[in-house]
């Protein structure tokens, strides 16, 4: 299934079960956020795949819940990000145009 379909999936899914409140998403994503946290720092890699699978649908959710276009978002981060240029610093990505503050 192409990247599209699974988006359309995951939206007509919340629309079945009556999903209708962003703030309500909005909490699941930092509850899986706190999820994939966890899983991550005690190296349960099955725990990971899923809670990460979990955070896209959050995610993908609250954007259809927000009116936000979610492909759109991720193509337009994708736009700001492409083409930027800086370093990594003690695990930080230092953008060229911050790198003097």
């Amino acid at each position: 299934m192409d990247y599209e379909d699974l988006i359309k999936n995951v939206q007509q899914w919340a629309v079945s079960k009556g999903f209708d409140d962003p703030r309500a998403q909005f909490m699941k994503i930092v509850e899986e956020l706190g999820e994939t946290s966890e899983a991550y720092d005690k190296k349960w890699h099955d725990e990971l795949i899923d809670s990460i699978g979990d955070l896209q649908v959050t995610i993908i959710n609250f954007a259809m819940l927000a009116g936000v276009d979610y492909k759109k978002a991720l193509e337009e981060a994708w736009d700001t990000i492409k083409d930027r240029q800086g370093t990594m610093k003690d695990g930080v990505f230092i953008k060229s145009e911050d790198d003097h503050k």
